[in-house]
């Protein structure tokens, strides 16, 4: 599966039609599958990327859609033609970065994407030059912090995205619970005069749900993270002549310890967490939001059965760099939710 190209697509579709759906899907893709496709120098990626791999190499047939031809192993160039997702599949967190803050027509922002960053624009009927911190560990924690911080006393909508997972979030205003406003397309607004060093605290509990895919496989998720089996992984590499060098190899991927799971559905998977980790994206012992937990009982060894339902074996993503926003007009208006645009901040930073 290609994930940038999508990513992109998406994203074009939120800022048309304001529907948190779309930010949705991107952080469900850059989370989890997008990631499964790169290595993580980021030297080679899949063309194709399915569930289940257990063998991801130039002659692997379980993709239907191109049974081997190079279409699964990891190259710089995948499939050996035009370099189009080799030159653009770095553009996957930028894209992400991008679209973290839009605003709103008639003068607010809108934080459709989540992560540790700071932005500052003008926003309100008087343009004012506002700058918001953004505090989280999110998607490993389930809290996201906004410090905000006006030029001067001003008024404006502030819409925070509740994702579709979320069926109980939780909104505090300097330190005082608020009432929960009414989810309109994904997203609640806050409309009132900020002052500096307002502080906006949002919650999105994350619970640990089962989902069918449309093959019938089954998995388990957990708010937008997807758990997966940590499947040691045997790498080897070549030079194919015209297409890959040796500082550029073509890499294939072989499971080296045991693969062969699948879920046991009765009882249910129970969780136990443990302690955060300094850098959960590189090192997760268990490929898990909030905290990483670790399986007391439910996955099952298959001692015949050559298929693994469920389980998925990715490689994850490093640290995210948020580049300089930009003004961004789609020139498309869709009925129902109101349209958004990137704002037009000059600075825009990653959090300490």
């Amino acid at each position: 599966m290609r994930h940038h190209r999508p990513h992109r697509t998406w994203g074009y579709l939120l800022e048309a039609t304001g529907d948190g759906l779309w930010a949705d899907r991107i952080e469900r893709a850059c989370f989890n599958a997008g990631m499964g496709a790169i290595r993580k120098d980021w030297k080679g990626l899949q063309y194709f990327s399915c569930p289940n791999q257990v063998v991801a190499s130039e002659t692997s047939n379980h993709n239907k859609l191109k049974h081997g031809n190079y279409w699964m192993a990891y190259q710089p160039n995948p499939g050996r033609g035009t370099a189009c997702c080799g030159g653009n599949v770095h553009r996957l967190f930028p894209n992400y970065a991008l679209r973290m803050w839009m605003t709103t027509t008639d003068g607010g922002l809108v934080a459709t994407l989540y992560g540790a960053n700071s932005v500052t624009t003008r926003l309100g009927e008087a343009k004012t030059r506002v700058t918001v911190q953004q505090r989280t560990r999110y998607p490993f924690a389930d809290t996201i912090e906004f410090l905000i911080h006006p030029e001067k006393p001003t008024t404006f909508g502030l819409k925070l995205r509740i994702p579709a997972w979320c069926d109980a979030p939780q909104l505090s205003l300097n330190g005082h619970d608020l009432a929960m406003p009414a989810i309109e397309h994904g997203f609640i607004t806050l409309h009132r005069r900020f002052t500096a060093g307002t502080l906006v605290r949002l919650r999105l509990p994350m619970k640990t749900r089962q989902l069918t895919t449309i093959d019938g496989g089954v998995a388990y998720e957990c708010g937008p993270l997807v758990y997966s089996l940590p499947i040691d992984a045997q790498w080897s590499s070549h030079v194919v002549e015209k297409w890959t060098t040796a500082a550029y190899p073509s890499w294939d991927a072989h499971a080296r310890s045991a693969w062969n799971y699948a879920l046991d559905e009765q009882p249910a998977p129970q969780l136990e967490r443990t302690a955060d980790v300094d850098d959960p994206w590189m090192h997760p012992p268990a490929r898990s939001p909030c905290r990483p937990p670790r399986f007391l009982t439910g996955p099952r060894q298959i001692l015949r059965t050559p298929r693994a339902i469920g389980l998925r074996l990715r490689c994850l993503p490093a640290t995210l760099r948020t580049p300089k926003t930009q003004r961004r007009s789609c020139g498309l208006c869709l009925s129902a939710p109101p349209n958004f645009a990137s704002p037009s901040s000059r600075r825009s930073r990653p959090s300490a």
